[in-house]
């Protein structure tokens, strides 16, 4: 059985809540690959400016991965 992998084609983020094993997942390949889609990136800033709590740990790796971004260390794909 492959683990479920989230697809970002038809994102909608009003209608797609991460859980917090998700969201570290998807940061992490993000970190790691230095690519992120603009629609995955468009997701991060509405979990950001969203009232949903994340875990400490969680939220120090979003903040790493826009710090990535604005540094252009992380290439946005279209």
């Amino acid at each position: 059985m492959q683990p479920q992998t989230l697809s970002f084609n038809t994102l909608n983020p009003e209608t797609l809540a991460p859980t917090e094993q998700s969201l570290q997942q998807i940061v992490r390949r993000v970190l790691s690959t230095g690519r992120i889609t603009t629609a995955e990136r468009i997701w991060f800033h509405h979990i950001i400016l969203s009232d949903l709590t994340l875990a400490p740990e969680t939220l120090t790796q979003v903040r790493r991965l826009f710090d990535r971004l604005q540094m252009g260390l992380i290439k946005v794909l279209d």
